[in-house]
């Protein structure tokens, strides 16, 4: 965060999300980009290393993999991948915050296999419309947080959520957003 803007730089399939009010409703504004390696452009840079994209069956959906092993076209560490193409170089994002701009969330892709950017959001505006008055804001968050994870095991989304989830997988922040308006 630097005056109103706010930078991000990705990799992986970790996603930020601003929810922005619009008018009378929330959208959410993505501020990364999913690194697969069945996107044209990641598939291009694998193939010309040497490396291959590889569909694997898993549960119900086809899945792309580099040499039919790692999910994710870029990465921080995967040593042995970085010769066939999978790389550390983030995609970078800049969003000028506005009063309008609620909170974000940042999360690992189990969450978002079990929620939609649009469905997010309105679950966490519900959540917030409910928080417990008194709470400070910190605690609102957590929990907001905490719930947000245990609904996506509800959902049984399997990659990287089980029944002991680790929370702090799941960003959901106020804060970030705050400096904007001093």
């Amino acid at each position: 965060m630097l005056n109103d803007a706010l930078y991000v730089a990705n990799i992986g399939d970790s996603k930020a999300i601003v929810c922005r009010k619009k008018e009378d409703a929330f959208s959410p504004i993505e501020l990364t980009v999913d690194h697969n390696p069945t996107m044209y452009e990641e598939r291009m840079r694998i193939q010309k290393a040497g490396g291959t994209v590889r569909q694997v069956m898993l549960s119900a959906s086809m899945d792309g993999r580099v040499n039919g092993i790692i999910e994710v076209s870029r990465s921080i560490g995967d040593g042995q991948f970085k010769a066939h193409g999978v790389t550390c170089i983030p995609d970078m994002k800049k969003l000028t915050i506005t009063p309008n701009d609620r909170f974000l969330i940042l999360a690992c892709d189990g969450l978002w296999k079990s929620f939609g950017n649009e469905e997010a959001i309105k679950y966490v505006n519900e959540l917030l419309e409910n928080s417990v008055k008194g709470m400070d804001d910190k605690e609102i968050w957590q929990q907001i947080a905490d719930e947000l994870a245990a609904e996506a095991v509800r959902r049984k989304c399997g990659d990287n959520v089980s029944d002991s989830l680790d929370y702090n997988e799941i960003v959901i922040d106020r804060r970030v957003l705050m400096t904007h308006e001093k």
